[in-house]
């Protein structure tokens, strides 16, 4: 879906119906629209949580 209205708003700025800053909104969205997707897909958790990397690189083997 996002890729479709990515595709329709540069073909809509190549026919000069949009502006610059149009094709800017859309591409703004399509991210959104693509990191909504992934947070459902993949669930909360799907980047490394900052203190879990940090206990790892503390500890120390002795």
């Amino acid at each position: 879906m996002a890729s479709s209205i990515l595709h329709y708003a540069m073909m809509l700025h190549r026919q000069r119906r949009i502006s610059r800053s149009d094709l800017r909104i859309a591409l703004s969205a399509t991210r959104m629209l693509e990191r909504a997707g992934a947070l459902l897909a993949l669930g909360r958790h799907w980047r490394k949580r900052p203190e879990v990397e940090k206990d790892f690189h503390c500890e120390r083997i002795d």
